[in-house]
């Protein structure tokens, strides 16, 4: 896990994780974001390091999202709410994780694609499994 943002990124970071609000969940431990902005710091979901979200375009982790192992989310991609990502998925370019999702294994999410689980009985999606719907424009 990286702890330390590249010497770009320090001098203004879109968001910073609060190394005193951590969460174990599954053998890892992940730190609360907290999005830096001038006006107030606005609290975001949990990722175990720097290398699970981008600082760079609108991206974010939300709600109770957690972020973890090499999963990344970037570009203008957004995980909330109960959402889990984790292992080698990458959410990217306008996707969406919402709901009570749980990705997992080697899997790109790109080009508006959304996925929501409102049922917790059908949380769990592996990655040859998944079933998307795919929306032409996402928020």
């Amino acid at each position: 896990m990286t702890r330390q943002l590249d010497e770009f990124d320090s001098k203004h970071p879109k968001y910073i994780l609060d190394w005193n609000n951590s969460l174990d969940w599954k053998g890892h431990t992940l730190y609360k974001v907290v999005y830096k902005n001038s006006f107030t710091d606005q609290e975001g979901g949990w990722i175990e390091g720097y290398n699970n979200l981008s600082q760079n375009n609108f991206c974010k982790v939300l709600g109770n999202a957690k972020v973890y192992e090499n999963a990344l989310v970037a570009d203008t991609s957004i995980v909330a709410d109960e959402a889990e990502v984790y292992g080698d998925v990458k959410v990217c370019m306008r996707a969406r994780v919402l709901g009570d999702t749980s990705l997992y294994g080697n899997l790109t999410l790109y080009n508006g694609v959304y996925i929501m689980v409102p049922d917790p009985e059908a949380r769990n999606i592996d990655a040859p499994d998944v079933l998307v719907k795919y929306v032409q424009e996402c928020m």
